[in-house]
């Protein structure tokens, strides 16, 4: 495996437990940000960890697609008035965002330990 040195160091052993303490959620929030997020170094690492990559392409899918569709929804309604929209708003779409990202987090938890139980690999 190429990565596998990498995993060994101790930048990739902390970057290792990182991503299996929070699991997808470290592809999701960047994947789903409208902000310039690194996306290589997760993807590295779900790559380097042998993330099933129909969960790993479940995850980017939906991440994108609310991303988009929230993208499109503000550009339909308020066009190039958008911007001050979010900053007169900015309360509430960071609530709705934090929101999301607590529901995300709690959805993944409960699905990872569901695999867990079954006696599934990650």
């Amino acid at each position: 495996m190429l990565l596998s040195k990498h995993i060994s160091s101790r930048t990739g052993a902390r970057l290792h437990l990182w991503f299996q303490r929070y699991g997808l959620v470290t592809v999701f929030i960047p994947a789903l940000s409208p902000l310039p997020l690194p996306m290589k170094i997760p993807v590295f690492c779900a790559g380097a960890l042998e993330v099933r990559w129909s969960y790993f392409i479940g995850v980017v899918l939906s991440a994108r697609t609310i991303r988009y569709c929230a993208l499109a929804y503000l550009g339909r309604h308020y066009g190039h008035e958008t911007f001050q929209y979010l900053v007169a708003h900015g309360l509430q779409v960071g609530s709705i965002a934090v929101i999301l990202a607590i529901v995300s987090v709690i959805t993944l938890r409960l699905i990872q330990r569901h695999h867990v139980a079954e006696g599934e690999p990650e």
